[in-house]
């Protein structure tokens, strides 16, 4: 049948061969592309060197807004770290370490030891964002540059997502490697964040996960780094839910903690503990006498093992106070009065923590006192230090 008007359409011969437009080599079987392989990865060099170095001027966008302290910090560690993988490492935990034990021997309460760990940790942080890595030990060191961020604090109160993030990241991390221990531990952490921006409903929940995970996993273990960890969130859960369980099982949670912290036997571990059943009986002025019992037993631990450092004195101070409060005397009132006005206003001048700032405040009010008080230095999640 012929076309109409004389229109004869335009033949397409399938049997032509394809051939790589850019070398004209003979493109076979089903490859109907415009190219071969190994053109391809040619023509498009330009494009993957663009994409690579996009993300090298991402990274040093990133680079460009952090300060000139933690610039020269991340060129320092740079170029002090050792080249191969494995004394890298090694180096690397050497010094989070060392920020470690700074941060819990001389406290953030201190301004230089504040910056000094918080700029060491953000370089190796900045390290580890320009050169990822996906191994487990580059992942822990990641997470453990981030808690030392989240517990040397922020002087800015507003800069509370920060902090968050700082809390969160470790969660992340450790919940990807299904490390439970150092989960439970960080989930504890971030509860305890929460707590110091006054989210109470947020930090009892967070606070529940780690119990969990702690009390049927580790409860048994005979590891003193693990029995500490399960005792401090025992402390949290049981101050966080005394009024939610009633007393009976408060009081099995309170043997609990006693049990725990005999297992694990360090100074430190009886003396959070006879500061948080002071502070427990404190509540009720039935138990007066038990509160008076666990404050000369924490006073008697205070007198052979003194504390290094001022960091978190104020703490101490606080279960007298409460107790003197709670018993109903007026010469029990005006001595807490006193301990307000004098001694614990004194250490909170000495750790400007806004969370002490907080509970001076309620105070102020409540009793309407004349003193001054002075603005808030810093906030730091690090009131009860978790092993690490």
């Amino acid at each position: 049948m012929q076309a109409p008007f004389g229109f004869q359409p335009q033949v397409r011969h399938t049997d032509e061969t394809p051939k790589c437009v850019v070398c004209g080599k003979t493109l076979r079987g089903q490859q109907r592309k415009f190219d071969c392989g190994r053109c391809r990865s040619e023509v498009d060099v330009n494009a993957r060197q663009a994409i690579r170095r996009v993300k090298i001027l991402l990274d040093r966008r990133r680079l460009i807004c952090k300060s000139v302290a933690t610039l020269n910090a991340f060129t320092t560690h740079l170029e002090s770290r050792p080249e191969s993988p494995g004394p890298r490492r090694a180096y690397e935990a050497t010094v989070l370490d060392e920020l470690d034990l700074l941060l819990t021997r001389k406290g953030p309460n201190h301004p230089d030891v504040r910056i000094f760990a918080r700029v060491r940790a953000e370089a190796i942080k900045l390290a580890f964002e320009v050169e990822s890595s996906r191994h487990p030990d580059d992942m822990r060191h990641y997470a453990r540059a981030h808690e030392i961020l989240r517990d040397s604090g922020l002087e800015e109160r507003e800069e509370r997502e920060t902090l968050l993030e700082y809390a969160w990241t470790p969660v992340h991390i450790f919940h990807n490697q299904k490390d439970w221990l150092n989960l439970a531990r960080s989930l504890q952490a971030l509860a305890n964040t929460y707590r110091m921006f006054e989210d109470n409903f947020r930090a009892k929940q967070l606070t529940h996960y780690a119990w969990w995970i702690l009390s049927e996993k580790f409860s048994h273990s005979k590891d003193p780094r693990a029995l500490t960890v399960v005792h401090h969130s025992a402390l949290f859960d049981l101050r966080f839910f005394r009024d939610e369980i009633g007393r009976e099982k408060a009081e099995q949670k309170r043997q609990q903690i006693i049990e725990l912290a005999g297992r694990v036997g360090t100074p430190t571990i009886w003396s959070d503990t006879r500061q948080e059943l002071t502070g427990y009986f404190a509540r009720d002025h039935r138990y007066q006498d038990q509160a008076h019992e666990e404050l000369k037993a924490l006073r008697e631990l205070q007198s052979r093992y003194p504390r290094p450092t001022t960091y978190g004195a104020t703490t101490l101070l606080r279960p007298e106070i409460e107790l003197c409060l709670g018993s109903g005397r007026k010469t029990d009132k005006e001595k807490a009065i006193c301990l307000i006005e004098s001694r614990y206003l004194e250490l909170y001048k000495r750790d400007s923590h806004a969370y002490y700032y907080r509970i001076l405040q309620k105070w102020k009010d409540r009793f309407t006192l004349s003193f001054v008080l002075p603005e808030p230095a810093y906030t730091s999640p690090l009131l009860l230090h978790l092993p690490r």
